[in-house]
């Protein structure tokens, strides 16, 4: 498996999980990775594209209140 088909499966498993799931998930691999300024790169990215693709959870009709 290359690098492109890891990112991509990466991202795609992290699709399929629950919201508060998701939400640790991604609490814990940045905390875990701080000091590794190329792999909190590589997360935010991935994590931007992630939150672009999920269901908001909140929707409002009308606009802010």
């Amino acid at each position: 498996m290359d690098r492109e088909e890891i990112v991509l499966e990466f991202i795609s498993e992290l699709l399929k999980t629950a919201p508060d799931d998701y939400t640790e998930i991604k609490v814990i691999l940045l905390c875990m990775n701080a000091n590794k300024p190329e792999v909190i790169n590589f997360l935010q990215v991935a994590f931007a594209l992630i939150e672009k693709k999920r269901t908001p959870l909140i929707g409002m009709k009308g606009g802010a209140v």
